[in-house]
């Protein structure tokens, strides 16, 4: 199921329903006129009106509290997927090391780094991406929840303006107004195709958060892990030692009063101990 198809169903019910409703009105209007009289039929009208007013008021609001059922939806998707003001402090030390030795990532390399930021939660982490993505030559683009429901309120806003206007019938001629002439030809909903493909751009639904308990999930991933661990040590007696520069070494300190009695002696002594 595409993503909006909610909004398809709402709008592609609400005109079936509408326009069966403006027909069966036309439908008596056009009978009205034929059967009575011309004294009598300006009443008849407005009773015809009057009954199919109420339906086709109903059949607006319906369609309009489905609507806004779904929108409320739609944002709950894309709701508590980053935490405000939270950084992850190990990804962005990651990518700080990242950027500070300029090295240019590819774009699977970008892929890969979008996908810890966005299981970071962190919105912090994603800017940063979004900077080192630019250094490498890349323009990048990140799901947002601002952005998201920025394309849900403009699906929301054009179906209900449709819902609201819509008088039951797509023809128009030259008297028929611009705005009603939009509003006919965006019932059959094709714009929303275009606004989906922008959600999908931007929309951070498909990022699942859980909970599991730590002790199972540890103990779960140690009785899946297949590989040897690998341990390193360094044993005391490796013969790693580490001393201050400058510092005078017992032999350093032996090869020049050796070579300070040579040289008292009369014998010449070897220039690597100068």
């Amino acid at each position: 199921m595409a993503k909006f198809d909610n909004y398809r169903i709402i709008l592609k019910d609400f005109r079936a329903e509408f326009e069966g409703l403006s027909s069966k009105k036309s439908n008596e209007i056009s009978s009205a006129r034929s059967k009575f009289k011309e004294s009598a039929l300006p009443d008849e009208l407005k009773n015809i009106s009057a009954e199919y007013a109420p339906l086709l008021e109903s059949s607006r609001k319906r369609a309009l509290a489905r609507l806004d059922g779904v929108t409320a939806s739609m944002r709950g998707r894309n709701e508590g997927k980053f935490l405000a003001g939270f950084i992850n402090t190990n990804l962005l030390e990651k990518m700080n090391i990242i950027a500070n030795a300029n090295i240019q990532l590819n774009e699977e390399e970008l892929k890969d780094i979008a996908r810890e930021c966005m299981k970071s939660k962190s919105d912090f982490c994603c800017r940063k991406l979004l900077d080192i993505a630019k250094k490498s030559n890349y323009k990048m683009t990140l799901p947002n929840e601002y952005a998201a429901n920025q394309v849900i309120s403009e699906t929301h806003n054009k179906i209900k303006e449709i819902i609201q206007k819509y008088d039951g019938s797509t023809k128009h001629d030259n008297l028929t107004t611009g705005d009603m002439v939009n509003i006919k030809l965006s019932v059959n909903g094709q714009f929303i195709d275009r606004l989906e493909q922008r959600y999908n751009e931007s929309t951070v639904e498909d990022i699942t958060i859980s909970r599991v308990d730590p002790v199972k999930y540890y103990r779960e991933k140690q009785e899946k892990s297949k590989e040897d661990i690998e341990i390193v040590e360094v044993s005391d007696d490796l013969g790693i030692s580490a001393k201050p520069a400058g510092a005078t070494s017992l032999a350093s300190q032996f090869a020049k009063e050796y070579s300070s009695r040579m040289q008292q002696s009369g014998f010449s002594v070897n220039p690597e101990f100068e």
